[in-house]
């Protein structure tokens, strides 16, 4: 097992200019966790996060999941700011939702993804991005060894590639805004393609209080063109996680990058970077109510920015469960809120 996992992450090594593939924030829960969610893994999102994950919670589940996040990595709103005067700007991330289901070993997802990388280059907005429809089926197993199991995800994944450029100038002072200036240079035609993804991830608890968590995605690399023949390919990446929970219903987490990421080589001006997220939970009254809290930031160069920091509760009611989270920063670097309903039984 320990050598498979080396073959995994040697091979997550080999990385290329491409879009960012890392993990954006899935799901209410993980959310309100600021992304701390590797070793935890147990809702309607765990096929995202970690497929090994479908086996921990109720036998039996359901769950719809729909929301918003976005990261300003090329400083956009500040650019805007400074080239635009009289600019109010506000981004917003693209819309993403989805359905899941899954019984025992075996998980079903559908899911809509929505991906952008905008910047400003002198006067000109430029843009390109990835909308794709993921249908995901999890399987999972577990070996040999006390509490180790295993889970992969086998995707079907139907993406659309756009690019634009708009020229800022052109644009009327009125709508000078980051939000209406992004949905313009995102409205041009794209490029659909049909691709194949294949995810895989770990879950070992050796003791009622720990559980430590691996997941590695987009193993095959799934690669989509845009009209003008660019690509924009999903990279390989590495994560890792590990919880730790206390009873009376407290949980405390946390995720790293075990391979560095970059921006999509669009803005060559963004280091790579690693994301660190912590987040905790405190749930009351037998599950029935639940506050989180997180926080999150990259790393890069040995320093900590656009740190977020995130908010959430859940309440329980009967088979019901109601999430929702949200994070932000002091900046607006990054933001984004979530939506979970799932029924367990």
């Amino acid at each position: 097992m320990v050598r498979a996992l080396a073959t995994v992450c040697l091979l997550l090594m080999a990385r290329g200019a491409n879009a960012d593939s890392g993990p954006k924030l899935v799901g209410a829960r993980a959310t309100a966790l600021a992304g701390a969610f590797t070793a935890v893994a147990d809702d309607a999102t765990a096929f995202y996060w970690n497929p090994a994950g479908i086996v921990h919670g109720s036998l039996l589940r359901a769950g719809f999941y729909g929301g918003t996040s976005f990261q300003d990595r090329n400083e956009l709103v500040d650019r805007l700011r400074s080239e635009l005067p009289g600019d109010d700007s506000v981004l917003d991330g693209g819309p993403s939702l989805g359905f899941s289901t899954s019984f025992t070993v075996l998980g079903v997802a559908v899911s809509r993804f929505t991906e952008t990388d905008t910047f400003l280059e002198d006067t000109t907005l430029s843009s390109r991005g990835l909308e794709t429809l993921d249908v995901a089926v999890t399987f999972v197993q577990s070996l040999p060894v006390d509490m180790l199991t295993v889970g992969a995800n086998v995707n079907v994944i139907r993406g659309t590639a756009f690019e634009r450029e708009v020229p800022a100038a052109l644009i009327p002072p009125s709508d000078r805004n980051v939000r209406d200036l992004v949905k313009a240079a995102t409205s041009s035609e794209g490029r659909s393609e049909t691709e194949f993804g294949l995810d895989a991830g770990v879950l070992y608890q050796p003791r009622d209080w720990v559980r430590v968590g691996l997941m590695a995605r987009n193993l095959v690399r799934p690669t989509f063109h845009t009209p003008s023949g660019g690509e924009i390919s999903r990279d390989r990446h590495a994560r890792a996680g590990v919880a730790f929970m206390k009873d009376p219903g407290w949980l405390v987490a946390a995720d790293f990058d075990l391979t560095s990421r970059d921006a999509s080589g669009l803005a060559p001006a963004v280091p790579p970077w690693r994301e660190l997220s912590l987040g905790a939970e405190r749930v009351w009254g037998d599950r029935r109510v639940a506050l989180r809290g997180g926080f999150r930031s990259e790393v890069a160069s040995g320093t900590m920015r656009r740190p977020g920091f995130s908010l959430g509760v859940g309440v329980r009611i009967a088979m019901l469960i109601v999430d929702v989270g949200a994070i932000t920063s002091t900046e607006r670097r990054q933001g984004g809120v979530w939506l979970g309903l799932s029924l367990r039984r």
